[in-house]
């Protein structure tokens, strides 16, 4: 029995001991909960005390920087790039714009774009052409204001007065060193300007055919004008030794414009600079890059002191522009350099 008993009585040392090591377990974890709760009690009071203290200086755009995720900066980057991309696509090669633009919030980029098309849509619908240089031509300048406030606060300051420290741990992986850097950084805002043209509204078909009839009739006029001055010369017998020459041309020249398939090319390369000259003075918007050539093709000048000056009269009248080609002594493109020679630059 006594044998039994100190068993027995072992049995029930287990049991309690496993009771009370249970017992204590079951605190430990308890407490543990206790604690995470604690903390994350505590991470939270001191995020949102960190809201209400930065809210006086931090502006809406550096939050929306600071609780934006990574993958969402990569998207907005990505974005900006593509914008970008697709404005060089729109304007000619080597514009002075897109190199304003490089460094643009996304939102001045987007403007940009819906711009040009609406520009182009509203081109189309009137069945105009719609290019790069038109594109270009609808703005003026783009200026850049990059805005940097200063942080009131550091990370010692903070620590001390949520009295935690630094390398602790605040949940998700950061220390409170981390979660406070994005308070104690400098926040700084970029903001665009668009100076945009206003451009006149663009010619219709109807009407730019309407140019070029004014055009040919205007040309049709002045030789009339001139084979009737020669006859009144030769009848007063003041003729040289080219009068008939010119006569001679002139009449091609007004044949040329008539019958079934009319062309003003002999009638252009007489008396084409000229004419021109006179209807950009009339409507100075037939200079621009859309319309001159209605009005600038085939000209000719003759390798003289007279050509040279019609040249110069066409180039300074806004008939010719750099990289439009005309006749001098052979095909000539207008450079940049012959435009500034003329223009006196």
């Amino acid at each position: 029995m006594a044998m039994w008993g100190g068993i027995l009585k072992g049995m029930n040392e287990n049991v309690a001991e496993n009771l009370a090591k249970d017992k204590l377990d079951l605190m430990r974890s308890q407490e543990e909960r206790l604690e995470e709760t604690f903390q994350l009690n505590k991470r939270s009071s001191i995020i949102s005390d960190l809201a209400s203290m930065t809210a006086s200086w931090d502006s809406s755009s550096s939050k929306k920087n600071k609780n934006s995720s990574t993958s969402s900066s990569l998207s907005n980057d990505a974005e900006h790039i593509n914008t970008l991309v697709a404005i060089e696509d729109m304007l000619p090669e080597g514009s002075p714009l897109v190199l304003k633009l490089a460094n643009a919030p996304l939102e001045s980029l987007q403007e940009v774009t819906t711009i040009i098309a609406n520009a182009r849509k509203a081109s189309q619908s009137r069945g105009l052409p719609f290019t790069d240089e038109a594109a270009e031509e609808l703005f003026q300048d783009y200026y850049t204001t990059t805005v940097t406030k200063k942080s009131p606060f550091n990370a010692d300051e903070l620590a001390k007065t949520f009295a935690v420290k630094l390398d602790e741990d605040a949940g998700g992986g950061r220390t409170y060193a981390d979660l406070f850097e994005s308070y104690t950084k400098d926040r700084s805002v970029t903001k665009g300007f668009i100076v945009q043209n206003t451009p006149a509204e663009p010619l219709s078909v109807q009407e730019q055919n309407a140019l070029t009839s004014q055009y040919n009739s205007m040309l049709r006029a002045s030789l009339l004008a001139m084979a009737d001055q020669i006859q009144l010369n030769i009848a007063n017998g003041n003729t040289d030794e080219n009068t008939m020459d010119r006569a001679t041309n002139i009449n091609n020249a007004l044949e040329e414009m008539k019958g079934e398939n009319p062309s003003n090319y002999l009638a252009t390369k007489l008396i084409g600079p000229e004419v021109g000259a006179q209807m950009i003075a009339r409507n100075p918007r037939l200079s621009g890059d859309s319309y001159r050539s209605l009005i600038n093709k085939g000209l000719t000048f003759t390798r003289d002191a007279m050509g040279d000056e019609k040249l110069s009269i066409a180039v300074k009248s806004g008939l010719l522009n750099i990289g439009d080609s005309y006749f001098h002594g052979g095909s000539q493109t207008l450079s940049q350099q012959d435009y500034q020679r003329i223009m006196g630059n």
